[in-house]
């Protein structure tokens, strides 16, 4: 098989990022845990996928996994209301939702960078959620709580 890759544009080896950015839910498909580990295998969730909508990282993408566990429901719940469609009050006892009326939402992430080891690279990872506010400029990196400027 022959390949032309003219007009191939350079992909892959994103370096992790952190600061607060505003994402939109750009896909969410239904997961299972596979081994056992913090919860039980099979435990059900959702994968969701956020991609950055402005900035340097515009068109980045994000992928959080939300287990269906009681000790783990809450960080799902905290997206929820942080797109402004739901309130807490909204997400108690049983909660019905089609995925598609999730997907377009738009919400602000904050995140930090997981260090990896010798068997992954960095990553971005999700530290906190906020309502997205379109006065706000989420065009660049935030300093970490106890990050300073000063020297040494």
């Amino acid at each position: 098989m022959r390949v032309n890759f003219t007009g191939a544009e350079d992909r892959g080896n994103f370096d992790a990022f952190r600061g607060k950015h505003h994402v939109k839910i750009t896909d969410i498909t239904d997961t299972e845990t596979k081994n056992a580990g913090k919860l039980p295998a099979g435990t059900e969730g959702w994968s969701v996928e956020f991609t950055v909508q402005e900035g340097q990282y515009e068109n980045r993408k994000i992928w959080n996994n939300y287990w269906f566990a009681p000790s783990t429901l809450g960080f799902l719940r905290s997206m929820l209301v942080a797109t402004g469609e739901y309130s807490k009050e909204d997400l108690q006892g049983d909660f019905d939702v089609e995925l598609d009326d999730l997907i377009g939402l738009d919400l602000v992430v904050s995140t930090r960078i997981q260090k990896g080891d010798g068997n992954y690279e960095d990553r971005t990872v999700i530290k906190g959620y906020y309502p997205y506010d379109e006065d706000e400029d989420y065009s660049g990196e935030t300093v970490d709580a106890g990050s300073s400027f000063l020297p040494s």
